[in-house]
């Protein structure tokens, strides 16, 4: 097996220095804030994607659908949903945490555009409140009414990383948000 491999890796020197350059541009990102395109997400394929990949956006967020929207109790630690009361400690079963408590958590499921397409994309808590600007527990205790002014249209920088293979209903998701242009 491992002479066929260097058989092929020897036949194939061009696409072996191909994949070590993108290996070594993810490994060793450039620390400025590359802005790429929809279009180009959309144009890369799983096979050809590595895990620790990350791309800034410039997008624009239209009104938000209140459904896509999903307020819920979870663990403090790793968000997993639960049935406890707010604010009661409790061991985890996802985490296994002892002592965590029940907070107010919230996931995201939202149309991203730019001048070359749109994508959806889905973000939790910590992210979910940058792009709403606004704490999951604030949100939690508010009427429908009140929260819908959170849900208006926004433009933003953001940045998506690719899911886990368990996971992957998309091949990316937003990881980081940074307000306006």
């Amino acid at each position: 097996m491992a002479e066929a491999l260097r058989a092929w890796a020897r036949a194939n020197k061009e696409v072996v220095k191909v994949k070590q350059g993108q290996v070594v541009q993810v490994r060793v990102p450039d620390t400025r804030h590359i802005i790429t395109s929809i279009k180009m997400l959309r144009s890369k394929k799983a096979s050809h994607t590595l895990q620790e990949e990350r791309h800034w956006l410039y997008i624009s967020v239209p009104e938000f659908d209140r459904k896509d929207v999903r307020f819920y109790l979870g663990c403090s630690h790793c968000g997993t949903r639960s049935n406890i009361d707010i604010n009661v400690k409790y061991k985890c079963d996802a985490c296994h945490r002892e002592n965590v408590n029940s907070s107010p958590r919230m996931n995201i499921t939202f149309e991203a555009i730019d001048e070359t397409g749109s994508y959806t994309f889905t973000t939790f808590t910590e992210d979910a409140e940058k792009l709403l600007e606004a704490k999951a527990t604030a949100l939690h205790a508010m009427s429908l009414e009140a929260k819908q002014s959170y849900l208006t249209e926004r433009e933003c920088k953001l940045r998506v990383a690719t899911t886990s293979k368990l996971a992957q209903q998309h091949l990316y998701h937003a990881v980081e948000f940074l307000s306006g242009f």
